[in-house]
């Protein structure tokens, strides 16, 4: 075959490949690439969607692998140093994440990678609110500042009780967290009082987005609109309070409220945490978030406490019924972890190592994907004295099974410094007592503010020998206690009052409004 041939032939089986991958047929992708990888081995463009696929099916060593031979061979690609990150990340290994990432930064530029750097940092005990505040104050002047000057003018004019226009802007509004977490607010709305808009990057159709399509009266699909088309449409839309739901999450939108589209702007519900845009006039909080008294300054926006809970649980509709007490049948505690593996570190897995040394016979459940970070799992476990064999894991489930697992496990044992937000809300309606571990910053003490929220503040440790004293140190006959009862006690809790969750915060929303600094 001739070198113009055989050229030809291999830009055909790339793009054969990339057709594999745009359609979602990535064990097919990963076939062509791996052919072309045997006649082209240098190709740093093939490595790279190699690992794509490879991430996309679950494999992350290989993944990784494969990621970190397109950056070897393609050193100066900031996208596959972020590609890199985003799969370290996945495997627990945050550290190096956190490398990636910035690597990720400093060569592309892309705010997408800065993004995902600042997420991950949440995640990582060694950064606390001063050096959250440090990264977020970077990133700003670096994204934010060249954007500034588009700011929009105002001249909304409502008077003191008039009907405001509220809306809110979302990378996802399916059935996802963010989705499910809007419904309360949304289903309860006061129709007289406000209108609503939802501005929605994605455009997945499930029950979810269906319920809240049914619920506001305006709904904008904005997926491929650039910041400044975004800004404009919600300017054109006359919004008076625009809240941002995703922060610097996937498909972020922060550039779009960098440019003042609405008068009063509010970031609520991605996490707790801060964005860096001084455009965002206020960050949606509770008083077990941040404490009255706190320290303010290492926030960009000034806090507005919510009057009860910063959460609103929606009944899940894929759960069943709570299963009986696994200890009653296995003679032993299981305790288990089902969120983000992202979220875990090396310190928190030696409390939960603790936590199992001081139960004898007990077991852990843990959520990873299959790869070489579950067997690092268990020899840390090993290493504090706790045998592997101790340690299961389960991967990624449909939601339904994802809920069942919960019928395996006595206690929920919570991350940190990031702790479970929707996760915990889901073990405690499956009748799981989650024990968490409250810190400094807010997003660690999102598992204080749930349980707090259900009269279930016993089960928070504030230092690290708290928390492995309150895990424990609950009895079966407390677990079973527990079990019985915490569905109705959640049904009863400020966390599930969507009527009261949804005037609390539509004041909260009205009080900005009537103090906004620009009329």
């Amino acid at each position: 075959m001739s070198e113009r041939r055989q050229m030809e032939s291999e830009s055909n089986s790339f793009e054969l490949g990339l057709s594999h991958q745009k359609a979602g047929r990535h064990v097919e992708a990963i076939g062509v690439y791996r052919e072309l990888l045997r006649r082209e081995a240098g190709n740093g463009d093939v490595w790279s969607n190699l690992g794509v696929a490879l991430k996309m099916i679950g494999d992350l060593d290989g993944a990784i692998e494969a990621f970190v031979r397109a950056v070897e061979l393609r050193p100066g690609r900031g996208d596959v140093f972020a590609f890199l990150g985003h799969a370290l990340r996945d495997a627990g290994r945050l550290e190096e994440a956190i490398t990636a990432y910035r690597r990720g930064v400093e060569l592309s530029g892309d705010v997408r990678v800065a993004d995902s750097l600042l997420v991950a940092l949440h995640a990582h005990p060694g950064y606390g609110r001063a050096e959250l505040y440090a990264e977020h104050e970077a990133w700003a002047r670096r994204f934010v500042a060249p954007g500034a000057a588009k700011c929009y003018q105002h001249s909304n004019e409502r008077a003191k009780h008039e009907r405001l226009k509220v809306g809110y802007v979302a990378a996802d509004l399916g059935n996802h967290p963010l989705g499910r977490f809007l419904l309360p607010v949304v289903e309860n709305h006061d129709r007289e009082g406000f209108e609503i808009y939802c501005y929605n990057d994605h455009a997945r159709e499930d029950y979810v987005s269906a319920r809240l399509r049914a619920a506001v009266e305006h709904w904008r699909t904005c997926g491929g609109m650039s910041h400044e088309q975004l800004a404009e449409a919600i300017c054109r839309d006359g919004i008076d309070i625009l809240v941002d739901l995703t922060m610097h999450g996937p498909g972020s939108r922060l550039l779009t409220f960098a440019r003042k589209p609405a008068p009063v702007q509010a970031t609520y519900l991605a996490y707790a945490s801060t964005t860096g845009v001084r455009a965002i006039d206020y960050r949606l909080t509770d008083a077990y978030l941040d404490p009255v008294g706190v320290d303010e300054s290492l926030y960009f926006e000034p806090s507005v406490r919510l009057p009860r809970s910063w959460w609103c649980y929606p009944e899940p509709a894929e759960a069943g019924e709570v299963a009986p007490l696994p200890a009653d049948e296995h003679g032993c505690v299981t305790f288990g972890c089902l969120n983000s593996f992202s979220k875990t570190n090396p310190q928190m897995m030696g409390l939960w190592a603790e936590v199992m040394r001081n139960s004898p016979g007990s077991r852990l459940i843990l959520h990873a994907q299959e790869g070489g970070h579950r067997e690092r799992v268990k020899e840390l476990f090993a290493g504090c004295g706790v045998e592997a064999e101790r340690v299961e894991f389960v991967g990624f489930l449909p939601v339904e099974k994802y809920f069942e697992v919960y019928g395996q496990i006595d206690v929920a044992l919570d991350t940190y410094p990031w702790a479970g937000g929707a996760t915990t809300c889901d073990a405690l309606w499956m009748g799981v007592p989650a024990v968490s571990l409250a810190g400094e910053t807010a997003v660690s003490r999102g598992g204080y503010s749930i349980l707090s929220n259900i009269g279930l503040e016993e089960l928070v440790g504030h230092r690290p020998d708290e928390f492995v004293r309150v895990a424990a140190g609950l009895s079966v006959e407390k677990l079973r206690e527990l079990r019985g009862g915490l569905r109705d006690r959640m049904r009863r809790s400020k966390l599930m009052d969507g009527r009261a969750f949804a005037q609390g915060l539509e004041g909260a929303y009205r009080s900005m409004w009537e103090r906004a600094k620009w009329r």
